[in-house]
């Protein structure tokens, strides 16, 4: 893939995957009728290196892109920390991968409340558009970080859910609860734990109760 930058990307997709990894051991639900994505993109690893954990919010945010795109209310999108993408309070994506025609019987199987466009707008857009828009977003979001062009912190920022609010962090290892303060320039999340300033590089947050499935 050639896009008028300087590096030459590679995209690879697939239409389902037959033992879908998620975060911490999970299981990913990727069954056909959906997109599932991976970009590779040739950089200067060492250069990129002091602003490498900026990366996952940019991508969340060349999602939100990407749902405008294709006709969601931006007003309705937010991002939970790190990436994981919400419409309405519902996850549309996790990892690069997004929910085109996820069926009521899968989203009945998942332990949290998800969406797909199937159900967010009037006509399910093919895989194919999908693809197309997905990628010239991320491609035009992620150049220009790359380049230094684009600081993504204050639109990142802006886009993230439960400022202000209690929420439990899971690292992979251990569940820390406080309040959510913010993010620092370099996109650490910032928690409030009994007065003491704690920050996190990776982990997530806890779905909160609405959003978990009965």
């Amino acid at each position: 893939l050639s896009d008028g930058t300087d590096r030459n990307w590679v995209v690879v997709t697939t239409d389902s995957q037959s033992k879908g990894p998620g975060q911490w051991g999970r299981k990913w639900a990727s069954p056909e009728g959906n997109l599932f994505s991976t970009f590779c993109v040739p950089v200067d690893t060492q250069a990129l290196m002091p602003r490498i954990s900026l990366l996952p919010g940019v991508v969340g945010l060349a999602i939100c892109d990407t749902l405008k795109g294709l006709g969601v209310d931006e007003d309705e999108t937010g991002l939970r920390w790190i990436n994981n993408v919400l419409v309405g309070g519902d996850i549309l994506k996790i990892g690069i991968g997004v929910n085109v025609d996820l069926g009521d019987e899968v989203i009945a199987g998942i332990d949290q409340k998800v969406t797909s466009l199937r159900h967010l707008l009037p006509e399910t857009p093919s895989k194919e558009t999908v693809t197309k828009v997905l990628t010239k977003k991320m491609v035009n979001k992620v150049e220009r970080f790359i380049s230094g062009t684009y600081s993504p912190i204050d639109d990142y920022s802006s886009k993230l859910l439960y400022r202000d609010e209690t929420v439990t962090i899971f690292d992979g290892e251990a569940y820390t609860t406080g309040k959510f303060i913010g993010v620092t320039n370099k996109g650490l999340l910032i928690l409030d734990v009994d007065d003491e300033r704690k920050e996190f590089f990776t982990g997530e947050i806890v779905p909160k109760p609405k959003e978990i499935a009965d």
